[in-house]
């Protein structure tokens, strides 16, 4: 497993060093399809033996379509990386994945969706800036109940309403307001107006787009599809309980599982 997966990364390395330091440009001669969606999240593994600090994996996949098929959502060309070396090095991984097998460059319409991290928020504007951000309203609307907690659960629905009613200012000045009323969660709530305000606008890209009459693939407003691959690449396998990892280890482990994730649509068994 380890000697495979230092091979793969090494592949990956030099993939990325063509395109960032000698200027290739993978995927330009295929035409670019009519949409292509990125979305991009990140987890975290405990360090190994509890030494250290745990390390940060950030998986990001590509498609070009969405629909449901048997009351299960399929991804069309779905493409998926992962990586443990930090988001400026996930973001070239992404890039280069994503070009060699949809040539980003010239895609006319797509969408990137993330939590509103500000790492992957970064990543899209790097290197897919002609994108349109889509924030996961499910995200949104957990960091709002969160906030609020289990007694407040009215006010927390109130701000969701209005953010459902494209009133992301004035859901943001409500929070502030309830930042002086309620001193117990003040540090809470002023951090939930940040995230509001940095990134509230972001749930309505997809709306947007829709409402000029751009043809998009169902379901593009939520991150459930890339929390999905997060769980099959790490979750099922890397976080059970009284895992730990080493960064090289869990990389590369990483590398085997993303390259087996990549095939499933061959005779390759399903990875678990």
């Amino acid at each position: 497993m380890q000697r495979v997966g230092g091979k793969l990364r090494m592949e990956e390395a030099a993939s990325r060093r063509s395109v960032f330091e000698d200027g290739d440009l993978p995927g330009w001669e295929r035409a670019a399809p009519e949409f292509v969606g990125i979305e991009a999240d990140s987890t975290y593994l405990s360090a190994w033996r509890g030494k250290g600090k745990g390390c940060e994996v950030y998986v990001g996949m590509s498609y070009t379509g969405k629909e449901t098929r048997v009351g299960r959502q399929h991804l069309e060309d779905r493409w998926v990386c992962s990586g443990t070396h930090g988001a400026e090095s996930f973001g070239q991984e992404l890039f280069v994945m994503a070009q060699a097998s949809h040539n980003v460059v010239d895609v006319q319409t797509g969408v990137f969706i993330s939590d509103g991290a500000q790492s992957l928020r970064l990543i899209q504007e790097d290197h897919f800036p002609k994108f349109t951000r889509q924030l996961d309203w499910a995200h949104a609307r957990r960091r709002i109940s969160e906030a609020y907690g289990k007694d407040k659960r009215g006010r927390a629905g109130e701000l969701v309403g209005l953010l459902v009613e494209g009133l992301v200012d004035d859901a943001c000045r409500e929070v502030r307001l309830d930042v002086r009323r309620r001193r117990k969660c003040a540090e809470t709530l002023r951090e939930l107006a940040g995230y509001l305000s940095a990134n509230g606008k972001d749930l309505y890209g997809v709306r947007k787009m829709r409402s000029k009459g751009i043809r998009l693939p169902e379901r593009l407003d939520g991150s459930g599809s890339i929390e999905r691959q997060v769980g099959v690449l790490v979750g099922h396998r890397m976080k059970r309980h009284g895992m730990s990892w080493t960064r090289k280890g869990a990389d590369n482990l990483l590398a085997v599982r993303t390259h087996l994730l990549n095939r499933l649509e061959s005779s390759l068994p399903r990875i678990t």
